[in-house]
């Protein structure tokens, strides 16, 4: 499995839209409005493995999926834009 990292709010947006569902659309775009706003995620990763998840990584260290994307998209993704951890 490979991790990338998610570094700013621009490329979070650009992931939403290859999120498959719609609730895991809704927490991504919380999660790039409260990143906009200054107050949002510190460490945001993209997995890519059989499938393509994003996880936020809490300041203890704790890793909570996000959601779950299209995975052909989001290798082609995180090639194009992401820096792999």
């Amino acid at each position: 499995m490979k991790v990338y990292s998610i570094s700013s709010p621009e490329q979070l947006q650009r992931a939403a839209d290859l999120v498959k569902w719609d609730r895991d659309r809704r927490k991504v775009e919380d999660h790039i409005r409260a990143w906009q706003k200054g107050y949002g995620p510190k460490r945001m990763t993209l997995e890519l493995g059989r499938n393509a998840l994003i996880h936020y990584i809490a300041d203890d260290g704790k890793k909570t999926q996000l959601a779950t994307l299209y995975v052909i998209p989001a290798r082609e993704f995180a090639r194009e834009e992401l820096t792999e951890t």
